[in-house]
């Protein structure tokens, strides 16, 4: 997986760009964006790639509480698949212009 995100502090506003590799766009079951620290699974802020497809771009708007876990690196992006419908893998958000 691929992703690049973008932080506009004055909005609280994250965009995104991700895609998915080696995977069908049948087998995509969700990408979507946590909050919680590197040895737990937090709950989801935002879905980013829903069922179907393997790319998206975007933009999401954080509450103040997400806006502070972000600069603190405490949000990630987690796939879901038809193999791992429970959740694959763990990148977390690094923003250009923090």
């Amino acid at each position: 997986m691929k992703a690049t995100f973008g932080w506009d502090a004055a909005t609280k506003v994250l965009s995104y760009d991700v895609a998915v590799s080696n995977v069908r766009p049948a087998d995509m079951f969700l990408v979507a964006l946590h909050r919680g620290d590197t040895k737990q699974l937090g709950p989801v802020i935002a879905p980013l790639v829903r069922a179907g497809f393997i790319a998206a771009k975007g933009q999401v708007t954080l509450r103040d509480s997400e806006r502070d876990d972000l600069l603190a690196g405490r949000i990630y992006v987690r796939w879901y698949t038809r193999w791992q419908a429970l959740g694959d893998g763990r990148i977390p958000v690094i923003v250009k212009n923090p």
